[in-house]
């Protein structure tokens, strides 16, 4: 259940990002979706253990927060990127 919903916040922030910030238009919203689906699945599985979070079928709210965190910071990083090498 949480690798589902972590990927569902992650498409969604990344959507959230590509509509309502308007960041990197010319990467598109495809991109941007499965770019916050992976920094959210990555957040999930690797960091948030670290943070004392349990990855296991049953709901964990702190490994959601750090899952959202994970992909929030992978968007931005990708924008970044992007606006230095002009993609």
């Amino acid at each position: 259940m949480n690798i589902s919903l972590w990927l569902l916040m992650g498409t969604l922030l990344g959507w959230l990002g590509f509509m309502v910030l308007n960041a990197n238009e010319g990467r598109g919203v495809l991109a941007s979706m499965l770019i916050g689906a992976a920094g959210a699945l990555a957040g999930g599985i690797v960091i948030s253990p670290f943070f004392g979070a349990v990855v296991s079928d049953s709901f964990s709210f702190l490994s959601m927060v750090v899952a959202a965190g994970s992909a929030m910071v992978l968007l931005a990083v990708a924008n970044m990127i992007s606006n230095r090498f002009n993609f």
